[in-house]
């Protein structure tokens, strides 16, 4: 292990915290909840935080810290992030992804290595020891901060932040903002996302008849099922055109489709009489949902598969957040701490997306600049710099948003 002579105490702190955090297994598809939840609970006695463990579904706890305000009745901050991690590939590896070690890149600056620094330990980590250090200043919020630590997020949150928000426990907290994950980028600024793409995933079956391989037999399932994709291909190959084309200034303006299951055939002389495969779907809000989803029926019927959707989000749900007092808060905070804010479409899903269809105002920050973007990568870590950097940042932002009128 690296020596870190060169930080304070409160940012050793900060390293040992996301260290301990990162070794406990919450990966899937058996994350370790049990002891996550008590490392949670007991982190959150030592900020002097009331804290409650709610579970929705059984075994899938959602911790609650409160951090109580001097005008309560005011609507809340909640400060959310997951404790689930995605799966590793261990021979890809360079170090244990679940060691947490504090080490060097090949620059020589100091990282943490693990799963879970940048997606979303890190960001967890960080709204913790900013309270510790607030609190430690003797200020006070007005607003009543509540952090939140969900489950299951990596696999879409129903069992988590979904499910608790139809809780009254949810409702009892009277939350009026909400603050959630981002990316982590390499460039030297903070990427804000105000609303996300809507995720489907389609599932497509082709029929058609079976023969053995040595014939011609017709009506061929995989001939429907080509025809289809390659109709859902002809529309993913314009939106990368405008992204290519700069008519989109990232990927989060355009739509993208991709083919990532297919399933056909048992056995090599066989014709299948069979295929099917699931697309990943993620509507742009520039893209016109209803004329999707009937051009999807149209191509269906004309190649002659079948599709459903076993899981998706109905609508696009954006936060407008132009002229309000949270952008207020992230843009004077974003000046105070000399870093430029880009306002995005998220490219991906975040439990932010429940909370603003509930017309809960939501952003979304990975408030990691400068370091390379390895969520859900072999590899993964953080730059303590980053690290550092983040927290400083939520020590600004923090109490603007719990002071916003």
């Amino acid at each position: 292990m690296n020596n870190v002579e060169t930080q304070d105490g409160s940012e050793k702190l900060l390293i040992q915290k996301l260290q301990e955090y990162v070794k406990i297994k919450t990966v899937h598809p058996t994350p370790d909840y049990a002891n996550s939840t008590k490392f949670l609970v007991d982190y959150s006695k030592e900020l002097e935080l009331p804290s409650r463990v709610i579970e929705c579904v059984k075994g899938k706890p959602l911790v609650i810290m409160t951090w109580e305000g001097k005008d309560p009745k005011q609507q809340s901050i909640l400060l959310n992030s997951h404790s689930d991690v995605v799966p590793v590939s261990l021979p890809n590896w360079k170090w244990d992804p679940f060691s947490g070690e504090l080490t060097k890149d090949s620059e020589g600056k100091q990282i943490i290595v693990g799963r879970g620094t940048q997606d979303v330990k890190g960001v967890g980590v960080c709204y913790l020891e900013a309270i510790r250090a607030l609190k430690k200043s003797n200020f006070v919020p007005n607003r009543t901060i509540h952090v939140a630590f969900s489950p299951d997020e990596e696999i879409g949150g129903f069992d988590g932040m979904k499910c608790f928000l139809e809780s009254k426990e949810f409702k009892e907290l009277n939350v009026g903002f909400s603050l959630d994950e981002g990316v982590t980028t390499p460039l030297n600024e903070y990427k804000v996302y105000y609303g996300e793409r809507v995720t489907w995933a389609i599932n497509v079956t082709a029929n058609g008849d079976t023969g053995h391989g040595s014939t011609f037999v017709k009506n061929l399932a995989y001939d429907k099922f080509h025809k289809f994709y390659e109709r859902l291909n002809k529309f993913r190959s314009k939106e990368e055109k405008k992204l290519e084309s700069a008519k989109a200034a990232n990927i989060g303006e355009v739509t993208t489709i991709n083919l990532t299951v297919l399933k056909a055939g048992e056995a090599s002389n066989t014709v299948p009489d069979t295929v099917n495969g699931y697309f990943d779907i993620r509507v742009s809000p520039k893209t016109n949902l209803p004329e999707l989803k009937s051009n999807l029926v149209k191509w269906a019927n004309e190649t002659g598969v079948s599709f459903y959707y076993p899981r998706g989000t109905p609508a696009h749900a954006i936060t407008d957040y132009k002229d309000t007092t949270w952008w207020k808060a992230f843009t004077e905070s974003a000046k105070l701490h000399n870093v430029t804010l880009s306002p995005e479409i998220y490219v991906g899903g975040s439990d932010s997306r429940y909370l603003r269809e509930k017309g809960i105002p939501a952003l979304g920050v990975n408030p990691f600049r400068n370091n390379p973007y390895l969520a859900h990568n072999h590899n993964e870590y953080i730059k303590v710099d980053s690290l550092i950097d983040g927290y400083k940042f939520y020590k600004v932002l923090i109490p603007k948003l719990s002071n916003s009128i």
